[in-house]
Parts: C-alpha cells; structure tokens; sequence
C-alpha cells in the first residue's frame, strides 16, 4: 500500500490518497458504505452522502461523491472521495475540507478529482495522456 497527504499550512484541509496493490477488478458497488457508517456515528446533527458519479472513467470502474458533516461541537466537514478500481490496483483520494467550503470552492476541486484518471501502458483501451 502506498498512501500520501497533504495537509494545509493555514487550516486543517487535507488530501489523502491511497494506492492498494494486488487488489485486481475490485467491486466498487459498496465502496461508499464504510465511510458513510463512519459519518453517521460521528456527525451527531447531520451528515448527508451525495453521489457525484458512478460510471466508467478511461474504461475503468470509479465512484466520486462528497461527504457533509456537522457536530454538537460546532465542526462541519466536506469530503470529496474517488475511488477507481484498476486491473491490478484499487486507487482513492480524498480532499477533505476541514470547514465548509463555498460553492464555487466545492466545484473547482469536484472538477479537479473528476479529472484525474488511470491509465495503463499496456492497454490501448486504457490509455495514457501523450506527453507534450
């Protein structure tokens, strides 16, 4: 497993990426519930699951949606997740904004995850971005 995070200088936004190797053609149909059961038991006033999108990407299964989260301590969380399911790796990432986001903040980076893709050197059916 590979895993990397970012965590910002000025706030406690953060993104968090994970790379599971020898996980082949992993099923995506649940990969919302285990982050969905961490929401509901501890976002104690509100939490809200909102799928963004489901269907294949560069050919390969993904899954986007955004987590919101709001506390009795006065915390309220978003959560943009993705997670690809790639022939022989399963991919995630997540940005996570410590406090709610604007609008327009909440879109350039649901834009910018659903950008970001797999690909494969070997697979035509799966191919890569040509460098220029």
């Amino acid at each position: 497993m590979l895993k990397t995070k970012w965590r910002s200088k000025t706030s406690l936004d953060s993104i968090i990426t994970f790379v599971l190797y020898r996980t082949p053609n992993v099923n995506l149909k649940n990969a919302m519930t285990p982050d969905i059961k961490r929401g509901k038991e501890s976002c104690d006033l509100f939490f809200k699951a909102t799928l963004i999108s489901k269907e294949l990407q560069n050919g390969y299964p993904q899954i986007t949606w955004v987590n919101e989260c709001k506390t009795s301590k006065g915390i309220h969380t978003k959560t943009i997740h993705k997670k690809i399911a790639g022939n022989k790796s399963k991919y995630s990432i997540s940005r996570i904004f410590s406090s709610n986001p604007s609008e327009n903040e909440l879109e350039v980076w649901i834009n910018y995850i659903n950008s970001i893709t797999v690909c494969s050197t070997v697979n035509n059916k799966h191919f890569c971005p040509t460098e220029a």
